[in-house]
């Protein structure tokens, strides 16, 4: 409600050049505290996360994995789109995060595999808490437009991951997970 910001500067350095492209991925949450955390592919370097309190301006800094919010890649230099989610733990009650991305085509240079980062501490003033990195599944022949929510089931929150796989030349499918502790 405080206005429109800029999470990113001029896309050739450290902006995303296609920030609502793939509509299908979500890019933003707020948590309980009311912080925004956003997440998208500076131009194919790997997903980054910026964050900012009501009001504030846009951050990077982070503990755990990484330390400046940038999830650096692990292969080709391909854009990323990823998607963000919030769920809270059964047991403990604490809200955490989950990011997922993947490629955005099926070429033969920009192919990835599916990964996947934890986020805990989401309000803490010095920034979210990184988990490691996961790969949910290897690049094989390409995934592409990856997407995260969470469902309510009767033990608590089930995260659901989906995206198409491409499985032969021409032949795609659409793939649903569900993460588990």
């Amino acid at each position: 409600d405080d206005g429109v910001t800029q999470v990113g500067a001029d896309p050739c350095n450290s902006g995303s050049s296609n920030p609502t492209f793939y509509s299908n991925n979500h890019r933003m949450v707020v948590t309980d505290g009311a912080r925004q955390l956003a997440v998208y592919d500076p131009h194919g370097t790997g997903v980054t996360l910026r964050w900012r309190d009501p009001g504030g301006t846009w951050r990077g800094s982070t503990s755990g994995a990484v330390g400046n919010g940038h999830f650096p890649t692990t292969n080709s230099l391909i854009d990323r789109p990823a998607s963000i989610a919030l769920a809270h733990d059964p047991v403990t009650g604490a809200q955490h995060a989950w990011v997922v991305w993947s490629s955005y085509s099926f070429s033969s240079n920009k192919i990835g595999a599916v990964y996947m980062r934890r986020l805990s501490g989401l309000d803490d003033p010095a920034g979210p808490h990184v988990g490691p990195e996961v790969m949910l599944t290897p690049a094989g022949r390409g995934h592409v437009r990856v997407d995260l929510a969470f469902e309510s089931t009767l033990g608590g929150p089930r995260g659901v991951i989906t995206w198409m796989r491409r499985t032969a030349d021409s032949t795609y499918q659409i793939v649903t997970a569900w993460l588990s502790d």
